[in-house]
Order: C-alpha cells, then structure tokens, then sequence
C-alpha cells in the first residue's frame, strides 16, 4: 500500500508541474494575441498615450492667460513637486 501512495503521490506532484506550466505558456500566448490585435487596429500602448496626455496637459496649462494657473505653473514649487518630476520622467522615458 505504502508503494501505491508513493506512486500516486508522484504523479500528482508531476501533474501539477503540467499544469503550472500550461497555465504560463496560455497567458503568453494570450498577452501576444492581444498585443497583436492592438498593433493591428493601431491601438497605442498606454505609456505611449500617458506621454501624448501629459504633454497636451502641459502645453495646455503654459498656453492659459489665466493669471493664477501661470503663476502656479512658472513658480519653483510646482517644478520641484513630485508630479511634476513624474511626468518629466515619464516624457523622458522612450518605451
């Protein structure tokens, strides 16, 4: 009996190693079809789009009149505060 158990454990144990490794290779081949379709119907990638967001934000805020928004904008504080680093990085960066 003792034989059995040691057998049946095994392939058990062999068992879980197939199916650990059907579930890796099926979420890279559904992370590459979805990346293909979004290539196909030009979808951007989102730090592709966070970069065109955060640069029409940026351009928007320096092209106000607004008094108040030029004077938060061009002040040392806001070009030392952490968004503002963020999206510099972020602009910086060419992924």
């Amino acid at each position: 009996m003792l034989a059995h158990t040691n057998v049946c454990t095994q392939i058990y144990a062999c068992t879980d190693k197939y199916i650990e490794i059907y579930k890796n290779v099926y979420i890279y081949i559904y992370i590459y079809i979805y990346s293909a379709m979004f290539v196909h119907y030009g979808i951007p990638a989102f730090g592709k789009l966070q970069r065109k967001h955060i640069t029409n934000f940026i351009h928007w805020l320096l092209s106000r009149s607004n008094s108040i928004i030029m004077s938060v904008v061009l002040s040392s504080v806001s070009l030392s505060s952490l968004i503002w680093g963020y999206w510099f990085k972020t602009l910086n960066t060419s992924k």
